[in-house]
């Protein structure tokens, strides 16, 4: 797998960025971008679904209990994930659906 991380700054000079991750995701490990941002939890109806991390226009969250494909493993969470990012909510508690 080939690092793209020398690309996510010129990128966040323009657009938001969501980076996600299932939890359980074999093929690209939580691991390699954990140490990019700090950590806040990502909750829905008062239960955390994931962690959330941010630093500037970058965004990371790892989706609990899920693998590569989080829309397949989790409908819910990978549908609440997508229409919160495409709407500019912020994916926090505030946010409770």
């Amino acid at each position: 797998m080939k690092s793209v991380k020398h690309l996510v700054v010129d990128l966040l000079s323009f657009h938001p960025v969501l980076l996600y991750q299932g939890q359980f995701d074999a093929e690209c490990g939580v691991a390699s971008n954990d140490a990019w941002i700090h950590a806040l939890p990502w909750w829905v109806n008062q239960r955390a679904m994931g962690y959330l991390k941010r630093h500037a226009n970058l965004w990371q969250l790892i989706v609990r209990n899920t693998g590569h494909m989080v829309p397949h493993d989790n409908p819910l969470y990978g549908q609440l994930m997508i229409e919160r990012w495409i709407h500019e909510k912020v994916l926090r508690k505030e946010y409770k659906r």
